[in-house]
C-alpha cells in the first residue's frame, strides 16, 4: 500500500461537517423530533430543504440545545481529526450549514473540545442560506478534495455538483487508522 508522504505537493484538503460527524446529535431528542425541527413537519422526504427558526423563542431553544455540555463529541472521529491535523500532508477545514445564530455556540463547542486549532478554516453559514447550497458554494470555492458528511440527501445533492470525494459518515463503518492513496475514497467513514 502506497502511503502519502509529506512533499512539496499540494496538501490534501479534507473538510468536515459538524453535526453527526464531529458533534453527536442531542441525546435527549429522538431522531424524528430532530428531523421535525430541522426539516419541518410537512417536509417531503425526497426534497432537500431545511427550516430556519421562525421565532426568537425557537431560535433560543435551538441555541440552548447546542450547549457544549449537551452535545457530546464523537471522540473516535475527533481523534482522527487530531491525527490528520498533525500530518503536514493535510489541510483541514470545517464546512457547516449551521445558521448565523449558532456561530458563537459553534466556536464555544470547538474550543471546549480543543478543536479550534485543528482547522485552517471554519466556514459557517452566517448568511442563513439553505445548508446544502452553502456547502456546495464553499466546497467549490475552496477546491476541497474530501468532504465528510452524514446527511444522505446532502451527499446525493453534492455528488452531482461538486468534484470531490464525499464520505458518508455512519455509525457502522470505521475510519482507517492510516490514510493512503488507496484508502482515500467514498468507502471511508467515521464513527457517529
Amino acid at each position: 500500500m502506497k502511503h502519502l508522504k509529506s512533499t512539496n505537493k499540494k496538501k490534501i484538503h479534507v473538510c468536515f461537517d459538524l453535526d453527526g460527524v464531529l458533534i453527536g446529535k442531542p441525546a435527549f431528542l429522538p431522531k424524528k423530533v430532530i428531523e421535525l425541527v430541522v426539516r419541518g413537519k410537512n417536509s417531503n422526504p425526497t426534497k432537500l430543504h431545511f427550516r430556519y427558526p421562525t421565532s426568537k423563542i425557537e431560535e433560543y431553544i435551538r441555541w440552548l440545545s447546542q450547549h457544549p455540555y449537551l452535545r457530546r463529541p464523537l471522540t473516535e472521529n475527533i481523534k482522527i481529526v487530531r491525527e490528520l491535523s498533525a500530518n503536514p500532508s493535510y489541510k483541514l477545514s470545517v464546512v457547516s450549514g449551521r445558521y448565523q445564530f449558532l456561530e458563537k455556540r459553534t466556536y464555544e463547542w470547538l474550543q471546549a473540545n480543543n478543536l479550534d486549532m485543528c482547522f485552517s478554516n471554519i466556514f459557517l453559514n452566517t448568511k442563513n442560506v439553505q445548508p446544502h447550497l452553502f456547502k456546495e458554494r464553499v466546497l467549490k470555492q475552496i477546491k476541497a478534495d474530501i468532504f465528510f458528511e452524514d446527511d444522505e440527501m446532502i451527499i446525493r445533492y453534492l455528488k452531482k455538483r461538486v468534484p470531490l470525494s464525499i464520505v458518508h459518515v455512519t455509525d457502522s463503518i470505521k475510519f482507517p487508522s492510516t490514510l493512503s492513496t488507496n484508502t482515500i475514497a467514498p468507502e471511508i467513514s467515521l464513527l457517529s
